[in-house]
C-alpha cells in the first residue's frame, strides 16, 4: 500500500507538503499542488477514511497522536530524503506509524538552538533522533519528558547513554573482505569518494584489518575532501582512472557504498573492464533502484535500514507506554550479506 512517503518522493516534495494537499490545505504553489496530485495517481495513493484500530488517544502514553523525526545537525529530512541511506530509515518508520493510525512530523535542529515548533508546544508524543549527539545537551530540557528514541549516530559515538536502534556498522568491513578473500582474490582495493565520512572510514579500517588476519592487503583508493561537495559520480572518476591504471590490476572491490559502486560498475564498462569478468565489486546498503541499474547485479551488504527505523518506532511506542520506565534500552541492527545475481563468470 502506497504511503505519503511514496507520494512526496515522487512528487520531489516533503511529505508534510504531501500532508497538507491531501488535507485540503492549498496554500502551495500551484505548480506544486499539480505535482503532487499527479504523484498521488501514479503511485496510487488512497488516504484512509477511517484510521485503524483503537483511537491513539485511548493508547497508554498517547495523547496527541503525534511522533516527532526529529534531525539533529546538518542534514534536514527534506535532503535525506533524496539520500537512498535515509529515505529507507525514514520509510521504515513512517510505515510503522501509519500502521499505528498515528501521524509522522519531520522536523530539523541544525544547531541545537531554535526548537521546532512541535516541540516548542509540546504536541509529540514522543520523539525518534537522528543526527549528531554532541548537539543533544542543548535541547534535552525540552525533552526531558518526552520518550525519546535515538536511530542514527555519528560513528564515533560507539554506545550512546539513551534508548537506540541503530544498525551496526562495525561487520561491514569484515563481511566485504571475507567474502573477497573466500572468491580467492590475490589483488584487491577498497574505494572511497568521502575520506571524511566516518562510517566509511570505519568500514575502510575494519576491511584492511581483517585482510591483514589472512595475510592479505588492499590497494586504499580514496578521495579529496570537497566543500561543497560534488555528485558521487564526478568524486568517482579519479577513483575509477586509478584503479584502471593499477598495475596488476585488482579483481576484487569494495566500493563503501552501492552509489560508489554504481558509478565504478559503469565507469569500468567505459573502459573495456567488464564488471563480475574482469573484475568483482561489492558494495554496501542494498540500494534497490541503485542495483537494478547494474547487470549482472554485485553483490552487497543490506544495513537493514527499514528494519531500524522500524524498530525504532517499536521500541520508542514502548517506553510511551510506560512513563515509569526510565531503564536505557538499545539493540543493534545485523546486516547481512546480499550475494551477486548469478550469471557473474568470474
Amino acid at each position: 500500500m502506497a504511503t505519503i512517503y511514496d507520494v512526496a518522493k515522487k512528487a520531489k516534495v516533503s511529505p508534510s507538503t504531501v500532508s497538507r494537499i491531501i488535507n485540503g490545505e492549498r496554500n502551495v504553489a500551484p505548480a506544486t499542488a499539480a505535482a503532487v496530485d499527479k504523484a498521488i495517481a501514479e503511485v496510487g495513493y488512497v488516504k484512509r477514511a477511517v484510521r485503524p484500530g483503537p483511537k491513539p488517544t485511548t493508547r497508554a502514553g498517547v495523547k496527541t497522536g503525534i511522533i516527532d523525526f526529529l534531525s539533529l545537525g546538518a542534514y534536514s529530512p527534506a535532503q535525506m530524503l533524496s539520500l537512498p541511506y535515509f529515505s529507507k530509515l525514514l520509510d521504515g518508520i513512517m510505515r510503522g506509524v501509519e500502521e499505528q493510525g498515528m501521524d509522522l512530523v519531520l522536523s530539523h535542529c541544525p544547531h541545537g538552538e531554535v526548537i521546532p515548533p512541535v516541540l516548542a508546544r509540546r504536541q509529540a508524543d514522543g520523539v525518534i533522533l537522528f543526527g549528531n549527539p554532541e548537539l543533544f545537551p542543548k535541547i534535552a530540557k525540552t525533552l526531558e519528558r518526552i520518550p525519546v528514541v535515538w536511530c542514527f549516530l555519528m560513528e564515533s559515538m560507539k554506545q550512546p547513554a539513551a534508548n537506540y536502534v541503530l544498525y551496526d556498522n562495525r561487520p561491514v568491513g569484515a563481511m566485504a573482505a571475507e567474502y573477497l578473500v573466500e572468491k580467492g582474490h590475490q589483488q584487491m582495493a577498497i574505494l572511497n569518494a568521502s575520506p571524511l565520512h566516518s562510517s566509511f572510514i570505519g568500514r575502510r579500517d575494519e576491511f584492511l584489518r581483517v585482510l591483514k588476519l589472512y595475510g592479505k592487503s588492499a590497494e586504499v583508493i580514496e578521495g579529496e575532501f570537497q566543500d561543497p561537495p560534488t555528485g558521487v559520480a564526478v568524486r568517482a572518476q579519479p577513483l575509477i582512472e586509478r584503479l584502471a591504471a593499477l598495475n596488476p590490476r585488482p579483481t576484487g572491490v569494495f566500493c563503501v557504498s552501492d552509489d560508489l559502486m554504481l558509478a565504478v560498475f559503469n565507469g569500468l564498462r567505459q573502459r573495456g573492464i567488464e564488471p563480475g569478468r574482469d573484475i568483482e565489486l561489492i558494495g554496501c546498503n542494498n540500494d534497490q533502484f541503485l542495483m537494478e541499474q547494474m547487470h549482472p547485479r554485485p553483490a552487497t551488504i543490506d544495513l537493514k535500514l527499514n528494519r531500524v527505523g522500524k524498530q525504532a518506532l517499536e521500541l520508542l511506542l514502548m517506553k510511551m507506554s510506560d512513563s515509569s520506565d526510565s531503564k536505557s534500552t538499545g539493540t543493534w541492527v545485523a546486516p547481512s550479506f546480499v550475494p551477486p545475481e548469478q550469471g557473474a563468470r568470474l
